[in-house]
């Protein structure tokens, strides 16, 4: 396929003299609150321990993607996503105050402990209390799906969507990853995985601005990962990547190494402009095991009642310093990540940052005994600028992380393979999607409905990226809805490429096009009833090429003729009389039985007609009609199609006088 033009967004990794360092010195001095500037509380010469509250919200996986989001769909998860909408918003938007940032942390507790997150794509006001210690207690949020978060934006009002873009300004929401869906990493093709960032960092861009960018990468759930996506996100400017699942046997390596953490070198032909710096999780992407404080959780909440028989504040701070410093001693500067959240986590965000707040707090006195660690709400981006001015000297990765084993007899290869057929629709989708983006322009379509169908179809194919979407490790109700969705998606991308190509023909052209989505199974309504019918070819890439065509029939003997560039082409009560044209060698070829023989498939085709349909223009289509013959077995000669090519004059004279149209 055609690539497409990949935008900068940010500075890529530099290599300053001396060490590796992640580059933060382009940071957009307009929105100097968000992003590295935003970053307060940690302490020089401080164990900073760096929280980062998080939801891992799949976009379908156990359930559809609007089962999550609406809470329909059975129990296996109860409104998982919608859940916490509207809870306390109205009632703590009062309460919330916007701070500025400095390098002092919180500077004043009744408005630090203000408690604005983006929870499950809801917008979440929770209570007060709040920790004491002044350099950590800006409370802080991540969003990573953004089809989910834009479902849930395109609801609300601009005195919701204005405070939702303040916290964002402020970095206390940080929008991370930045794609549609956080992609697989292994069946994904790159024209898609390109096109799944673009179309996600399109519409925080069209949010929130450059405060919306994502500076770095978040793919915690893949199973394994490329070095491909890594060259991608490096040459789109992200700073860094951070991820949980690796190989068991790499992560005992690693680990007793201290070599977590690395640049990753991801393209021999690119050089540095693909190094990326990429950060693996100490212990998968959930909370420390203990510290799990959401509504499915089992964990201990953290009582500090000293009255009370509960009472557990001593042994709950000992167990988090025990992880603390284990955790710690197997990287390698004075800053660790530990994420608080889970899969679709957040549903009782105040009971979160309840405990949270005193696990800070409680953990912080101790450094008046001494003790170095300084736990403190963090991001991502503020984690690597811990890391940056920590100016270490980092290892290099050149190859993948593939395959992922999870243990010496599980190995996440089948995936690979799984679920054939919508791993082929997804690529016919890509393939769809590259036509109805170009023949939209080409063709100057325009009109908000054909518009909002190219971007349905920009939606669906962002999902169908998902690691749970083409990897066929979702349930089969949920392949069932990602079909569903890409097949309507696709339906609408044809009213689009119909209007463009009856523009391009002009005169008025009604052109009816449709097309066959089940030739997998040699499948296809409209040639399988017509006896006399025009196969439209569109090329989308940027060269010609020479494509063989293969079409379930009913009969036993075609005519397939190509333009003598002199024919033209009547459209009378939708009849095409055509007149006469070069016949183009053609070949029937009887459907195998085992595809006959599949039971869902209604067809009345025994045979498929093949040809080949030769250099098919860069950018342009070319027409072949097919007519049922009386004669048994197919005879004519190869000759060069009389092709339309779209260009400077968008469509040629000879095509204009080749169509011609009554409507």
């Amino acid at each position: 396929m055609a690539t497409l033009p990949i935008a900068l967004v940010f500075t890529v990794l530099l290599v300053a003299p001396g060490y590796w360092g992640l580059p933060f010195s382009t940071v957009e001095q307009e929105t100097p609150t968000c992003g590295y500037s935003a970053c307060t509380g940690s302490v020089p010469g401080m164990l900073n321990v760096h929280l980062i509250p998080h939801s891992h919200d799949d976009v379908g996986w156990l359930k559809t993607v609007d089962q999550y989001y609406y809470g329909s769909g059975g129990s296996v998860l109860l409104e998982v996503v919608v859940v916490a909408m509207t809870s306390a918003v109205s009632s703590g938007s009062s309460r919330w105050r916007q701070r500025s940032s400095g390098s002092g942390g919180c500077s004043n507790d009744k408005y630090s402990i203000f408690r604005f997150i983006q929870v499950e794509n809801s917008v979440l006001l929770a209570g007060n209390g709040g920790c004491s210690n002044d350099k950590c207690c800006v409370f802080r949020f991540i969003q990573v799906e953004t089809a989910f978060f834009w479902k849930w934006w395109v609801e609300q009002d601009e005195d919701t969507r204005d405070l939702y873009r303040s916290m964002v300004n402020s970095g206390q929401i940080e929008m991370i990853g930045g794609g549609w869906s956080m992609n697989d990493e292994a069946a994904t093709h790159y024209h898609s995985t390109i096109d799944n960032f673009a179309w996600g960092l399109r519409r925080l861009d069209e949010a929130f601005g450059a405060c919306g960018r994502p500076r770095v990468g978040w793919q915690i759930d893949p199973f394994g990962h490329s070095r491909e996506t890594a060259s991608i996100m490096a040459q789109m400017g992200y700073d860094g990547l951070l991820f949980a699942r690796l190989d068991y046997q790499d992560m005992v390596a690693r680990v007793n190494t201290s070599t977590m953490e690395m640049v990753w070198e991801a393209s021999a032909n690119l050089g540095s402009s693909a190094d990326l710096f990429t950060s693996i999780m100490y212990s998968f992407y959930g909370s420390p095991s203990g510290f799990c404080f959401d509504v499915g959780c089992n964990d201990e909440p953290i009582i500090d009642n000293v009255h009370s028989a509960e009472y557990n504040v001593d042994n709950r701070v000992k167990d988090f310093l025990s992880y603390v410093n284990d955790h710690a001693s197997h990287f390698v500067t004075d800053n660790i990540l530990i994420p608080m959240g889970g899969d679709f986590q957040y549903q009782d965000a105040h009971i979160n940052y309840k405990n949270m707040d005193k696990l800070i707090r409680y953990v912080n006195a101790l450094q008046a005994n001494g003790s170095r660690v300084n736990v403190l709400y963090s991001t991502p981006s503020c984690y690597l600028k811990g890391l940056n001015d920590a100016k270490q000297t980092w290892s290099t990765k050149e190859d993948d992380f593939f395959p992922y084993g999870s243990s010496p007899n599980d190995y996440w290869t089948g995936y690979f393979t799984s679920r054939p057929t919508i791993k082929r629709f997804e690529r016919v989708g890509n393939n769809f999607l590259q036509v109805c983006k170009q023949l939209s322009v080409l063709g100057n379509v325009s009109g908000e409905d054909n518009l909002s169908k190219l971007d349905d179809m920009r939606d669906a194919m962002g999902i169908m990226q998902h690691h749970d979407a083409v990897t066929g490790t979702e349930k089969q109700a949920v392949a069932d809805d990602y079909a569903r969705i890409l097949t309507e998606a696709i339906n609408g991308c044809g009213d689009v490429t119909r209007a463009a190509i009856n523009n391009l023909v002009g005169n008025n052209s009604n052109l009816e096009l449709k097309s066959c989505l089940l030739l997998n199974i040699s499948l296809c309504e409209e040639t399988e009833r017509s006896e006399d019918f025009l196969v439209t070819i569109y090329n989308p890439i940027s060269h010609p090429v020479s494509q063989y065509v293969r079409l379930p029939v009913s009969g036993d003997s075609y005519i397939v003729t190509d333009s003598d560039g002199n024919a033209a082409m009547l459209m009378a009560d939708i009849q095409l009389l055509i007149s006469p044209r070069e016949s183009v060698i053609s070949q029937i070829v009887p459907i195998p039985q085992s595809v006959l023989d599949i039971p869902y498939r209604n067809s009345s085709a025994l045979n498929e007609l093949v040809f080949r349909a030769t250099d098919l223009p860069p950018l342009g289509f070319t027409s072949y009609h097919v007519t049922i013959s009386s004669s048994t077995g197919s005879s004519g000669t190869t000759r060069q199609s009389n092709d339309t090519n779209i260009g400077n004059t968008v469509i040629t004279e000879k095509m204009k006088k080749y169509f011609t149209s009554s409507g």
